[in-house]
């Protein structure tokens, strides 16, 4: 039997049969299917999961002994990328973000430059 691969923004579902698998993208747990979507308490629109994360991140990264290793925590996002995010994402004082909030909260972890973009 052949596998199948569905991909979205915040989940990948590999499905062989009657077995389903989901990876969580952002961070990178993998979770059986069924238990992902009976709660979908691990969705990164909730304000503590996407908080929760952001900072397991920063202090993995902050941990991390060479650069190498850093760098493959980072995955192309940055520290003060990640901390932006933690900024927004927390002065917005709601449970849940929505799309637009998610998205620029996302767009903030790999932003590089001197001043992070306003929201709008």
């Amino acid at each position: 039997m052949k596998m199948r691969i569905e991909s979205d923004q915040f989940f990948k579902t590999w499905t062989n049969g009657n077995d389903r698998i989901m990876k969580d993208a952002a961070n990178k747990s993998y979770y059986p299917y069924e238990n992902a979507h009976l709660e979908n308490a691990l969705s990164i629109n909730y304000t503590f999961n996407f908080i929760s994360v952001v900072e397991s991140t920063l202090r993995r990264a902050e941990a991390a002994k060479t650069d190498i290793e850093r760098m493959g925590i980072l995955d192309r996002q940055t520290i003060k990328g990640l901390k932006w995010s933690l900024e927004f994402v927390k002065s917005l004082k709601k449970d849940v973000l929505t799309d637009k909030e998610l998205k620029h909260a996302d767009r903030l972890t790999y932003f590089r430059g001197s001043t992070p973009p306003q929201f709008i």
